[in-house]
């Protein structure tokens, strides 16, 4: 939020390589969130050597763009349903991440598509070859446009990638430095990057 509202939230992350001996699993219990669920679900794209179980996300088709564009990136995605709520089917998630490889994606209908975007992007960034995220005109509708605070974070992070107008075109690569987002962002983008 801006400083002027009184609260101000700053994350620093560092993913260099360390030597730690194996752990044991993590599991994360989600409150039923598809966002926190596409952030976690990022993070365990990054670090494919990583044990992550995500409990009690969504599993109704609107929430799961994620997990689908993963599966097309060429992840193992097993899912569980252990309940039921008001919104539809929860369950446990496991991912098994080989090499991501980049991949084409359709994003119909794009208002189901839009908080999964940018953790879309940030996964797209590091895989191997090219991805191209398709059908988002209604992000560049938004004021401010939508692709463009997305493409900032992209040039801040180091990334290569090309402008459509209805969509991101990424070359996924490995070495990137860190980077500082000052501006205030949509919580999907703030939190993906």
């Amino acid at each position: 939020r801006p400083a002027s509202a009184g609260q101000q939230f700053t994350v620093t992350v560092d993913f260099s390589a360390k030597n730690v001996p194996d752990a044991a699993p993590v599991a994360i219990t989600l409150p039923g969130d598809e966002l926190a669920g596409a952030l976690f679900i990022a993070s365990k794209c990054l670090f494919p050597k990583s044990q992550l179980v995500i409990g009690n996300l969504p599993l109704e088709s609107w929430a799961t763009h994620m997990v689908a564009f993963i599966r097309k990136m060429g992840c193992k995605v097993s899912l569980q349903e252990t309940g039921r709520t008001s919104f539809g089917s929860t369950g446990m998630v496991q991912i098994q991440t080989p090499t991501l490889v980049g991949r084409k994606m359709e994003c119909i209908p794009a208002v189901q598509f839009i908080p999964f975007v940018p953790s879309m992007v940030v996964v797209a960034a590091f895989a191997d070859d090219e991805s191209v995220l398709r059908g988002l005109a209604d992000l560049r509708a938004d004021d401010p446009d939508g692709i463009e605070q997305i493409e900032k974070c992209i040039r801040a992070l180091g990334a290569h990638h090309g402008e459509m107008p209805d969509g991101i075109v990424l070359k996924g690569g490995r070495d990137f430095d860190g980077f500082d987002l000052s501006e205030t962002l949509p919580a999907p983008v703030a939190a993906a990057f």
